[in-house]
């Protein structure tokens, strides 16, 4: 993903660090970061995805997807009528973090 020396985001990786803290969005750029790249928060107005882009260091918007998303809506972005962020921060607060906490114990 990406050109060269393009950092990229891990989603698994992305869930293991968000188990243990809140999963809210980022309201501003100065916000987002790889423990909290839902963005943004609340009015959308001002918001642009190169805010994203650049707070998660990232070379485009294309980073922001993996391969096989690459038809579908980037993960971390919250706003308009394809955005599936929202369900994201849900199925890793309601079944990824109490799974990994579970496995965690069992250790």
């Amino acid at each position: 993903m990406g050109g060269a020396g393009a950092s990229s985001v891990n989603p698994a990786a992305a869930a293991r660090r968000l188990q243990d803290r809140p999963r809210r969005p980022a309201r501003s750029q100065s916000d987002i970061s790889s423990t909290r790249p839902f963005y943004p928060a609340g009015d959308p107005t001002g918001t642009k995805r190169k805010h994203l882009v650049d707070a998660l260091g990232l070379t485009g918007n294309r980073d922001l997807k993996r391969r096989c998303e690459r038809s579908a809506e980037a993960l971390f972005w919250l706003v308009g009528p394809t955005q599936v962020g929202k369900a994201a921060i849900s199925g890793w607060r309601d079944l990824l973090a109490p799974a990994w906490r579970c496995r965690l114990r069992w250790r």
